[in-house]
């Protein structure tokens, strides 16, 4: 079983939040469940299937939502989880079909049933908005008025309503499904009608959960497959297209998926109306660049435009229009990188160099640029450069493992050089602790992380070192070097007892029980007795210690 903690860092925090959403409101049912995974289905505006399984203490786990096309551990695969570790089946969207009342329920007379709903509603508002859209029939104006009532949000919606709200949505989501394959132009009329509507309700929303997000997205890949089934005109639809991505800052709806649905006349239409307002878009100032911290509202206000003219730059494979609008925020490191990811998705390698060339001279403190600098030096076969680009980019305040080892990769029988470079330059600007020793923490880390464990504890041992970054490298040398790391342990816990709190005792604990087993037996009594002598009045300690029997 995977622990909380484990399903946390698997999906990280927001899709770990929206998924515990989907647990607690039954959203999920296994269909199948081992001691090593299971099987499951998700429900909402459609049925999604998923499964992990737990081999070799690694799990792998597949779900046929989009937000797991590309691998990602999802808020349905979360909820799952969840429910396995309980061992209950769930229930996606209703009872079993052998359950008790529900067998009640079906010899009931019609009369009753009805009478027996009709009362429910009449105390649940909700259910009664749910009842009138479900009821509506073919009536369109019926039906639009029955939606637009259960979409009423009825002001400010903080966390909790928003989750109401967005459980709300699955009766109007599956509905307009249903009435997909029926009458696509209906289903599409009213999914525009229901998407203008979301899209203001959610600017006046605290969906912290994501939920209401969830269901937008539900809407907006729903409004594509009515668009692509409904008999609509192409300027119609190109003109309804940009109400929509006018009203939207999420993009809900790009134009890759619908330019071919278009259709030549509607293509027509959108890039028209996407050229003026781009043309009447003022130059960009030195205060409008997209550096961090300088927008200001005109940049704002852009922003949109400028994303909708590189979508038809795109769309159009129009290379030299879309460097046109990358070009206005230059000379900023992050235009230069858009540029050369731009060059690069378009084929043009010589271009690609001469624009990282430009960047890196233009901000020769953008680590980011050198290391795509180095790619194409690489590419074009001058090692000699690429390595100096490498390097360089490694010589900021935290080196990054991964260009690490691609230097020495790289390098070959230059490694040696690089290595020593890198480490000096780290070692000039650490600044010193108690005794004039240097403090070694980013060295250390840095041939922690790289996987060179024994340079990294022969510096720990002269110098000063983060308490966490001691306790994180003991386990790696503990096996060859034992003692050592009963003694990187012994300083660092010495450090953190002091300013600890209750909450933290117990992983404290466990730290001091491997140090002891590291430590030699005597040293070791010597260092617990000192601990118990000194923090003796921490009785919540006292008592952990003395479970653990240390």
């Amino acid at each position: 079983m995977l622990e909380e903690e484990e399903i946390e860092t698997l999906a990280g925090p927001g899709a770990f939040t929206r998924g515990q959403t989907y647990f607690t409101q039954n959203r999920v049912a296994l269909t199948e469940a081992t001691d090593t995974g299971f099987q499951a289905i998700a429900s909402g505006s459609r049925e999604y299937h998923l499964q992990l399984v737990v081999a070799d203490d690694a799990p792998r786990w597949e779900c046929t939502c989009p937000a797991a096309a590309d691998g990602a551990f999802c808020k349905h695969l979360v909820a799952a989880t969840l429910l396995w570790q309980e061992g209950g089946p769930g229930n996606p969207s209703a009872r079993p079909a052998d359950d008790p009342l529900l067998e009640k329920l079906r010899q009931q007379p019609v009369e009753n049933l009805a009478r027996w709903l009709f009362e429910a509603a009449q105390y649940n508002p909700s259910l009664e908005k749910r009842l009138n859209l479900v009821l509506s029939g073919d009536n369109p104006d019926e039906l639009k008025r029955a939606l637009g009532k259960l979409l009423n949000a009825g002001g400010f919606l903080d966390y909790h309503r928003s989750m109401d709200y967005a459980m709300r949505l699955d009766t109007p989501l599956a509905l307009l499904r249903d009435l997909l394959p029926k009458d696509p132009d209906q289903c599409l009329a009213l999914c525009e009608y229901a998407l203008f509507r979301l899209l203001r309700i959610y600017e006046r929303a605290d969906d912290s959960a994501g939920t209401i997000g969830d269901r937008l997205h539900d809407f907006a890949e729903l409004h594509t497959e009515a668009c692509a089934r409904a008999d609509i005109n192409g300027k119609k639809l190109a003109r309804s297209l940009l109400k929509l991505q006018r009203a939207d800052d999420w993009g809900l709806f790009p134009l890759q998926r619908y330019w071919p649905l278009l259709k030549a006349s509607g293509q027509q239409v959108w890039k028209q109306a996407i050229l003026k307002d781009y043309q009447q878009l003022p130059p960009p100032s030195p205060k409008s660049q997209h550096r961090f911290g300088t927008f200001d509202k005109a940049a704002m206000a852009a922003f949109p435009i400028l994303h909708r003219r590189t979508e038809l730059a795109r769309v159009e494979e129009d290379f030299d229009g879309l460097l046109e609008v990358l070009r206005r925020d230059l000379p900023s490191g992050q235009a230069y990188e858009r540029i050369i990811t731009a060059c690069r998705e378009f084929g043009r390698e010589r271009e690609t160099m001469q624009w990282a060339e430009h960047g890196v001279r233009d901000n020769p403190d953008h680590l980011r640029l050198r290391v795509m600098l180095a790619d194409e030096y690489a590419r074009a076969g001058l090692t000699d450069e690429a390595c100096e680009q490498l390097y360089l980019a490694m010589s900021g305040p935290a080196p990054d493992p991964q260009l690490w080892r691609r230097l020495r990769e790289l390098s070959g029988e230059h490694w040696p050089g690089y290595r020593a470079r890198i480490l000096e330059g780290l070692s000039e600007r650490e600044p010193k602790a108690a005794g004039d020793r240097p403090n070694a923490t980013r060295r250390v880390t840095l041939l922690h992380q790289v996987g060179e464990h024994q340079a990294a504890r022969e510096l720990a041992r002269s110098s000063a070192v983060n308490p966490h970054i001691l306790l994180d490298l003991a386990p790696d040398i503990a096996d060859t070097h034992p003692e050592d790391a009963g003694h990187f342990s012994q300083r660092a816990i010495d450090v953190l007892l002091e300013p600890s709190t209750a909450r933290d005792y117990a992983w404290l604990v466990d730290c001091i029980g491997k140090a002891s087993h590291w430590l030699p037996a005597s040293e070791a009594r010597t260092w617990l007795a000192s601990i118990r002598e000194k923090y003796r009045r921490k009785r919540k300690l006292m008592t952990l210690l003395d479970e653990a029997g240390l």
